[in-house]
This record gives structure tokens, C-alpha cells and sequence, in this order.
């Protein structure tokens, strides 16, 4: 396999020492690329669009989009997210209220209102024209929400907008992580107090899923590892597999923080 050294360089060479997180890009640009992960969300380093349009002209190819939602910036394959916005209409993820003192599942109406984010961000992307789109939604979005959806989690946060804290804090959570080379290339948590068997089988579907789609690139040297799990549980605690001998590590972590900011 030649893609990683290949793109590990050429992030470095675009970047030209401007930033110390080379490896961190070129990691999550390859798991974009080999349709690991459905977008990147550009928070390495000041957002320069001319290198970064140059890097996915190579190695993304003609499909992929800069979305800027608001002031943040996400890189994707234009289909491929479209399809993913459409998935998340029909089978939404695992939408968490925490609003209140605990966290809870969103109610149907908090869920629709969601959803009609989600639906007006596809109809944006299936209208527009060229590799950029800018959309800067109205204040009623929650932009954290967009995010664990844009970033393919199977659990996502919602909270309201007039509240300024939320119920993570001081909690202990369950830190679900994916590194390749000991990168990481996906991040969320899970309070762990929430942990219930629908939502262990929804963790365990993503994770099954990624882990298969690994296998899938039968040109690469896939070499996958058993994956053990809790008694009475199908929540996955470790488990690896091989990119061409470069490490694919799925973890869960438990930390607790003073204070969780979203």
C-alpha cells in the first residue's frame, strides 16, 4: 500500500512546517477517502483554501465539497454525504436530550426538528453547483447536533439553545475512539449511566459496520482481530484490525471532566 506514505507527504509538503498536525490531516483524509468516516471536519489549523482544495483535488478526487456551516469547515464526497443525509432521515442516530439534569432520549418533536435540519442541508448540497457551499443556518440550529451528524456518530447530543450548560459535566462518560496509527480519526461519548442494551447495539452496529468496511478493501492487507465485549453486553471495549500492517484500533475509554463544553 502506497496511499498513506504518499499522503502523509503531501500533507506535509502542501502545509510546509505551518502546522505540527500533518499526520492527524492526512489520517482523517485517508479514512474520507476510503469512505471510513463520511466527512472531515477541518479543525487542524487555520483553514488556507487553497491547499486544502489542492490536497482534496489529489486525494479526495472530483466528488468532494467544502461545506462552511457557520464558521466551521467540513470536507466530504458530495454523494456520499447526500446519501448519508438521506440514511439519517429514514434510521436517525441515537439522539440524546442533555438539556436537563440527565440525559435523555430527545423527545419526537425535538427529534423532527432535527431532522429538518437535516433535510435542509441535503437540499442545499443536491442544489448547489461547483465544490463549495456556505450555509449559515439560523439561530434555532444546533450546530453541535449538525456536527455528530455531518461526522457520522451513532450517538449525538442535542441540548436546548437557551440554556447555556448541559448535564455532561462532572459525569463519567464513555469515550468511544477510532486511531489509525495512533491517530485519532473518530471521537464520541456516551454518558455511561445512559448505557442501556438498545443503545450498546447501536454502538456495536457502527463499530461492526467501520470494521467491515475495512474488510471490504480487499486490495489492502486486512487482518481482523476478535473484539471483546462486556458480559451481557454487545458494547465493543477493544478491538483492532490492519490496514496493510498499520494499526486500526477501536477503544473505550472512561473519563470525567469539571466541565463538558460543546
Amino acid at each position: 500500500m502506497t496511499v498513506w506514505p504518499n499522503l502523509l507527504t503531501a500533507v506535509s509538503s502542501t502545509f510546509n512546517k505551518r502546522t505540527k498536525r500533518s499526520k492527524e490531516i492526512a489520517a482523517n483524509l485517508l479514512f474520507l477517502r476510503l469512505d471510513l468516516k463520511p466527512s472531515v471536519l477541518w479543525d487542524f489549523c487555520s483553514y488556507d483554501e487553497p491547499r486544502i482544495v489542492k490536497l482534496c483535488e489529489q486525494w479526495i478526487g472530483s466528488e468532494y465539497m467544502i461545506l462552511q456551516l457557520a464558521s466551521d469547515y467540513f470536507i466530504f464526497k458530495k454523494r456520499a454525504m447526500i446519501n448519508h443525509l438521506k440514511t439519517v432521515m429514514q434510521t436517525p442516530p441515537l439522539l440524546l436530550d442533555i438539556s436537563g439534569g440527565t440525559a435523555v432520549l430527545c423527545s419526537d418533536s425535538a427529534v423532527q426538528t432535527i431532522l429538518g435540519w437535516v433535510a435542509q442541508l441535503k437540499e442545499n448540497l443536491e442544489t448547489c453547483e461547483g465544490h463549495g457551499v456556505s450555509l449559515y443556518p439560523a439561530d434555532t440550529w444546533n450546530l453541535s447536533t449538525m456536527f455528530g451528524i455531518l461526522l457520522g456518530y451513532p450517538v449525538v447530543y442535542w441540548f436546548s439553545n437557551l440554556k447555556d450548560e448541559n448535564c455532561l459535566s462532572n459525569e463519567d462518560l464513555y469515550v468511544h475512539s477510532v486511531t489509525f496509527n495512533d491517530v485519532t480519526t473518530i471521537s464520541f461519548s456516551v454518558p455511561v449511566y445512559c448505557v442501556t442494551p438498545a443503545l450498546s447495539n447501536t454502538v456495536a452496529a457502527w463499530s461492526q459496520s467501520v470494521q467491515q468496511a475495512i474488510a471490504a478493501l480487499s486490495q489492502l492487507s486486512i487482518e481482523p482481530s476478535q473484539s471483546p465485549t462486556e458480559p451481557n453486553s454487545h458494547l465493543t471495549k477493544n478491538a483492532e484490525c490492519f490496514i496493510d500492517g498499520l494499526k486500526v484500533k477501536f477503544s473505550r475509554t472512561v473519563v470525567n471532566m469539571p466541565q463538558v463544553v460543546l
